[in-house]
């Protein structure tokens, strides 16, 4: 679901600056600007909630099986969130939509083929200016987001039936 929740967090973003792409190094080229860079996920492993022996079961009545998953680990994805413009007075227009974003959005929607899931996720650091524009003449701000208690399921199953066996003993004492 990492990858998901992350797809979710672009997608919120692109609400408010449709040039909102995923970083994956120390620089990433713009084409246009303004722009807004997402880079991470950084993941933090959170403290388990259960064992990891513990199973996560699915029943198929129809079919008459279970299905046990080794139960996920969780994680606090953090990203650093970089925004860049062509003047002071458009970044901070820009920071100002990206603050209010979680008080609009407070969760994100993550979807893949099986499950879907919602995660809430809150800035860190509020995005707020990085330098004053240089020779390049871009304005730059920074922020820091997290989301919170995303699962990563490790795709170890067992299919198993619901009735192993079952005995009938129809014999009488009398």
């Amino acid at each position: 679901m990492i990858e998901e929740a992350t797809r979710a967090l672009i997608k919120l973003f692109r609400t408010i600056e449709p040039n909102t792409v995923l970083g994956n190094a120390p620089l990433t080229e713009l084409a246009q600007l303004p722009a807004i860079v997402l880079n991470g996920p950084v993941a933090a492993v959170k403290k388990p909630l259960t064992n990891d022996n513990n199973r996560i079961t699915a029943y198929d009545r129809e079919n008459y099986i279970a299905v046990d998953e080794v139960a996920p680990r969780w994680y606090d994805l953090s990203f650093s969130v970089a925004i860049a413009c062509n003047s002071t007075l458009e970044l901070v227009n820009l920071m100002e939509e990206c603050s209010r974003l979680n008080q609009r959005a407070p969760v994100i929607e993550a979807v893949n083929d099986e499950r879907t899931r919602i995660y809430s996720w809150g800035w860190r650091n509020l995005p707020s200016m990085y330098n004053v524009p240089d020779i390049s003449e871009v304005c730059e701000g920074r922020g820091e987001l997290v989301i919170y208690d995303v699962e990563a399921y490790s795709n170890i199953r067992e299919t198993i039936p619901l009735i192993r066996e079952f005995i009938l003993d129809a014999r009488s004492d009398t």
